[in-house]
C-alpha cells in the first residue's frame, strides 16, 4: 500500500510539472522573464543522503539500505527547465562484523572480520522542472547501469580501524534504469543553492547479489557461497542540496 501511494504521489507530480513549465513559458511580463534578470549558473550539481526500500522480489531478501547519492547537470536553456546530467551514488544493505582468529596457526591474535552487501549505481538522462518559485517540483530519468558486490576485510583492534586486507566475495554488474520525482526549493538572495527532496524508483532488471547469511564459512577451505537471483527494483527516498557551479 505504501508503494502505491509513493506512486500516485510521483505520477501526479509527473501530470503537473509539464503544465507548470508550460504556464511558465508562455507567461508574459514580470520580473522573471527568460530574457532579462541576472545570468543563472549554467552547470549545477548536488548530494544527498539516501534510504532504499526495495520492492517486489527484492523486498524478500532485503530490508532496506542507506547511502549517498550525487549529480552534475547542464540547463539546456536559460532557465534551467531542460537539462542533461549524469547522477550516480552508493547503498549499502547489509552489514556484519564478527572476531575471528588471523589464521588457523595464528590463533592467539583476532582481528575484526566485516562484511558488506553494496549497490553503486549510475546514468545519465533528462529533468525537465518549474523553473521560478519558491517551491519548484521536477521530473527526471536516466539510463546507466547497477554493480552489486559484496566485499569482506580484515582489520586489527589498534590500527585505527583501517583494514590491512580486502577481498571482493561476488559481484554483478546489470543494466538499469530510473525514473525520479520531487521538488527543489531555493534559498539565499542568489537563489543558486536549495533544499532537495525527492523519490527515485531503480529498475536494476534480474541481477545476482548476496546478503547476510549467504557466505558459509568453511574452516581450513573456501567458504561456500549462495547468491540470490532475483528482480531488483527499489524505490529511493532523498534529501540534499543543490548548488549552482560557476
Amino acid at each position: 500500500m505504501a508503494t502505491g501511494r509513493v506512486w500516485l504521489t510521483a505520477a501526479g507530480v509527473a501530470l503537473m510539472v509539464p503544465q507548470l513549465v508550460l504556464a511558465q513559458v508562455f507567461r508574459v511580463g514580470g520580473n522573471e522573464d527568460r530574457d532579462t534578470g541576472p545570468r543563472r549558473s549554467p552547470v549545477f550539481g548536488g548530494g544527498s543522503v539516501v534510504y532504499g526500500r526495495p520492492t517486489g522480489d527484492f523486498a524478500d531478501y532485503v530490508r532496506q539500505g542507506f547511502g549517498v547519492d550525487g549529480f552534475g547537470r547542464f540547463k539546456v536553456d536559460r532557465r534551467g527547465i531542460f537539462s542533461l546530467g549524469l547522477e550516480g551514488g552508493w547503498m549499502q544493505y547489509g552489514r556484519e562484523t564478527f572476531r575471528a582468529p588471523l589464521s588457523s596457526t595464528v590463533g592467539r591474535i583476532n582481528v575484526d572480520v566485516t562484511t558488506s552487501n553494496n549497490i553503486v549505481f549510475l546514468g545519465f538522462g533528462p529533468q525537465l522542472m518549474v523553473p521560478s518559485g519558491p517551491v519548484r517540483p521536477y521530473v527526471s530519468g536516466s539510463v546507466g547501469f547497477s554493480y552489486f558486490f559484496t566485499e569482506s576485510s580484515v582489520e586489527g583492534s589498534n590500527n585505527n580501524n583501517f583494514s590491512f586486507a580486502e577481498t571482493t566475495n561476488f559481484d554483478d554488474f546489470v543494466f538499469a534504469t530510473t525514473g525520479g520525482a520531487g521538488v527543489y526549493i531555493p534559498i539565499g538572495r542568489t537563489r543558486e543553492a536549495g533544499l532537495d527532496i525527492g523519490v527515485r524508483y531503480h529498475n536494476s532488471g534480474e541481477a545476482q547479489y548476496l546478503r547476510e547469511d549467504s557466505i558459509v564459512d568453511r574452516p581450513g577451505t573456501t567458504p561456500l557461497i549462495n547468491p540470490i537471483q532475483s528482480q531488483t527494483k527499489l524505490l529511493s527516498y532523498r534529501i540534499g542540496m543543490v548548488i549552482g557551479l560557476r
